[in-house]
């Protein structure tokens, strides 16, 4: 399955290139590349053709004999800048086409994409930060998604103090970042301030300790929908819903 995905990927890339369409990976394939692998249920590429016939130049080049796709649809997904689906005929794929959104943050995701190697073949992703702004939007959307705090948490792990905080505080569904370190992992209640320079967790067996001690241990995260708190030392985490 790996050889077959990556036959897709260069495949795709390539034809992305060729047609100018400026792209990014993005969903689970991105959380994977900057955090913990998981599995995957399809491929999402974040497109934004520059012009309807850029979109019909991608789609002209996909042959029928090896990918199915609605050009139509396509069409209407630029309209509504929605998405639309493409099935790989070899691999069994599908891949998810979304139309960037007409939003500052959305410019900034593909302005500050990234090329990496992802199953050995070149590719734009979308940045950690931008991959978890676009993760906290969709688990807000979906009522808490534990999948996605999941992805977060193993992004946080990952990249550690090297993550860009002020980005996703700017950009976060009125999220909020916040260091606390302990002798453990516990959700903290971010809405309360801290006494005498400590933060007590929800769970009474662990307290978080002074943060002017360390500062590294846990990274919490706060979103309308609660506080997610991650163990950036195991990748444990937890999370306290509003």
């Amino acid at each position: 399955m790996t050889t077959a995905l990556q036959g897709l990927l260069d495949r795709l890339a390539r034809l992305l290139d060729a047609a100018n369409v400026p792209f990014i990976i993005a969903g689970s394939f991105a959380s994977s590349a900057h955090g913990l692998p998981r599995t995957h249920s399809g491929l999402d590429i974040v497109v934004d053709p520059p012009s309807a016939e850029a979109l019909d130049a991608l789609i002209g080049t996909m042959s029928p004999d090896d990918y199915y796709v609605d050009a139509d649809a396509a069409r209407d997904a630029l309209r509504r800048r929605s998405m639309f689906n493409v099935i790989d005929h070899a691999s069994g794929w599908k891949v998810d086409f979304i139309v960037r959104k007409n939003r500052a943050f959305r410019r900034e995701e593909i302005g500050r994409r990234m090329k990496i190697a992802l199953l050995d073949v070149a590719v734009f992703v979308a940045s950690p930060e931008d991959t978890i702004v676009a993760k906290l939007e969709w688990s807000k959307q979906s009522g808490g998604s534990e999948r996605q705090r999941r992805d977060v948490a193993g992004i946080v792990k990952t990249v550690g103090p090297q993550l860009e905080r002020a980005y996703v505080e700017r950009w976060g569904p009125r999220s909020r970042f916040g260091g606390r370190v302990g002798r453990g992992t516990a959700s903290v209640d971010l809405r309360s301030p801290p006494k005498n320079g400590r933060a007590v967790a929800k769970r009474r067996d662990l307290v978080l300790g002074d943060r002017s001690r360390r500062t590294r241990g846990v990274i919490a995260v706060r979103t309308t929908t609660g506080a997610l708190a991650v163990d950036v030392g195991s990748g444990s985490y937890d999370f306290v819903a509003n």
